[in-house]
C-alpha cells in the first residue's frame, strides 16, 4: 500500500514553460512553483517535442517566437502528437495575431486554456494557472466546454460548523470525493467508499483520494491558509503498520500539518484490546492526528468504550433521523440528547454528520450537538474553488 500511495500522493500539475525570454520564464516559473506546480523551461523550440515526450506536461505554456521552432509549427506538432496537455498562448503581438494562433490550434482540436498578451498582469496569470491546477486533464477541459460542468468525479471540501452562539462560523473542512451522475444524483464520500469496499478496491480508492487531496492543497502554499481538515479513513487501512507514519509524511510535507488534520473512523474497529485500539490509534495521535469515531442512533454501546479509547470527537450520523410524528420525535430526542451529553461529559466533541436540511440542524441544536455538517449548513465546496470560499477564523 504504502509505495503505490507515496507515488499517487506525490503527484503535481506538471507545466512547462516554452519561452526564450528568460526573465518571463523565471517569472511564471516563480509564480507556478508558489501554486504548487511542478515546473520545466524549454527556451529553443526544437527541443519542444522531446520534452513533451519526456515531461507528459499537463499544462504547456507557449511562446509565439521562438529560435528552432515558432508556435505555429510547435503546434502543428503537438496536434501531430495527439497531445492532451492544456495550453496558453502568450505572445506581445497584437490580439489579432494572438486570435488568429488560437484559431489554428482550435482547428487542430488542441485544448486552449486560455491566452496572455505581454506584458501580462501577474494577477492574471496566477488566476488562469490557479484554474488548471489540481484538476485532472479531462475535467479541466470538460469545465470550459459547458456542458459538463456539473457532472463526474470531483474533490470537495465540506464545512463543518460550530454551533454555539459564542463561536459560530466554520470550524473545518471535511475532505472527500464525490460523484455528479448524469440524472443528477450526486454519490458522497460515504456512499463512494462503501461501493470501494464492496468491490474490494479500498486501496485504490484512497491512493487516488490522497492524490487527488495532495493536488487540491498544493495552491495553498505561500497564501497563509491551512484549514483545519477532516479525513475518512476506513476500517481495513488501519491495520496496517505504516499507516500513521505514511499519513503523517503526507500532511505534513505539504500545507497541512498533521496536528491539523482529524482522521474519522467508524465505530467498527471499536473491539477492546484489538491491536488497533492498543497500537494503530495511539500512533496516530502520537503523530499529533485527531481521532473522531463515527457512528449512528442505534449505537449507544460505542460510548461504553469510550473512556477506553484515544479519541477527541464523537460524530453522530444524521441520515437515520426520522422527521415523524411526536411520540417518535420525542423518543429519538431524547436517545441524541443522551449521546451529545454523554460525550461532553467525557469529554469529547459531540458532532453531527449528515445534517442536510434546516428541521434536522434545529434537531441538532437542540440535542446538544457542538458542532454540525451537511447540506442543511453549507453544500460542499469544489476544491478548485476552495479558496474563495475559505474564512480563517478570528
Amino acid at each position: 500500500m504504502t509505495n503505490d500511495l507515496q507515488v499517487l500522493a506525490a503527484t503535481k500539475t506538471r507545466l512547462m514553460i516554452v519561452e526564450d525570454d528568460l526573465a518571463v520564464a523565471k517569472l511564471i516559473k516563480n509564480t507556478a512553483g508558489g501554486l504548487g506546480f511542478e515546473v520545466t523551461h524549454v527556451d529553443d523550440g526544437a527541443k519542444v517535442l522531446a520534452e513533451v515526450t519526456s515531461f507528459t506536461p499537463d499544462v504547456i505554456m507557449l511562446d509565439f517566437v521562438m529560435p528552432g521552432l515558432d508556435a505555429i509549427e510547435i503546434l502543428r506538432a503537438l496536434a501531430n502528437l495527439d497531445c492532451q496537455a492544456h495550453i496558453i498562448l502568450m505572445s506581445g503581438m497584437d490580439q489579432r495575431t494572438i486570435s488568429s494562433v488560437r484559431k489554428f490550434a482550435d482547428e487542430k482540436k488542441l485544448k486552449v486554456a486560455g491566452q496572455l498578451q505581454k506584458p501580462f498582469n501577474l494577477n492574471d496569470l496566477e488566476s488562469l494557472l490557479q484554474s488548471l491546477n489540481g484538476k485532472d486533464a479531462k475535467a479541466a477541459c470538460a469545465s470550459r466546454s459547458g456542458l459538463f460542468d456539473d457532472f463526474g468525479l470531483r474533490m470537495t471540501f465540506e464545512p463543518k460548523f460550530a454551533l454555539a452562539e459564542d463561536q459560530q462560523g466554520q470550524d473545518r473542512w471535511f475532505a472527500g470525493l464525490s460523484w455528479s451522475r448524469d440524472d443528477g444524483l450526486v454519490l458522497s464520500h460515504d456512499m463512494l467508499l462503501k461501493l470501494a469496499m464492496e468491490q474490494q478496491s479500498t486501496r485504490g480508492f484512497m491512493a487516488f483520494f490522497l492524490a487527488e487531496l495532495t493536488r487540491a492543497i498544493d495552491p495553498w502554499k505561500g497564501k497563509g491558509i491551512q484549514p483545519q481538515l477532516i479525513v475518512q479513513i476506513p476500517p481495513s487501512l488501519l491495520d496496517e503498520e505504516s499507516l500513521p507514519e505514511h499519513l503523517a509524511q503526507i500532511f505534513n510535507e505539504n500545507t497541512v500539518p498533521s496536528h491539523l488534520v482529524t482522521l474519522e473512523i467508524s465505530e467498527s474497529v471499536a473491539v477492546p484490546g484489538s491491536r488497533i485500539v492498543n497500537e494503530v490509534l495511539p500512533r496516530l495521535k502520537f503523530k499529533n492526528f485527531g481521532i473522531a469515531i463515527h457512528c449512528d442512533i442505534n449505537s449507544e454501546s460505542v460510548l461504553g468504550l469510550i473512556n477506553d479509547l484515544p479519541v477527541d470527537e464523537l460524530v453522530v450520523d444524521m441520515r437515520n433521523y426520522r422527521k415523524g410524528s411526536f411520540a417518535p420525535l420525542m423518543e429519538e430526542e431524547f436517545q441524541y440528547s443522551s449521546l451529545a451529553a454523554m460525550a461532553v461529559k467525557r469529554k469529547l466533541r459531540a458532532s453531527a454528520k449528515n445534517v442536510n436540511d434546516s428541521s434536522s440542524l434545529e434537531f441538532v441544536k437542540r440535542c446538544g450537538f457542538s458542532h454540525a455538517r451537511g447540506f442543511g449548513l453549507r453544500p460542499p465546496v469544489p476544491a478548485w474553488d476552495f479558496i474563495n470560499h475559505f474564512e480563517p477564523r478570528v
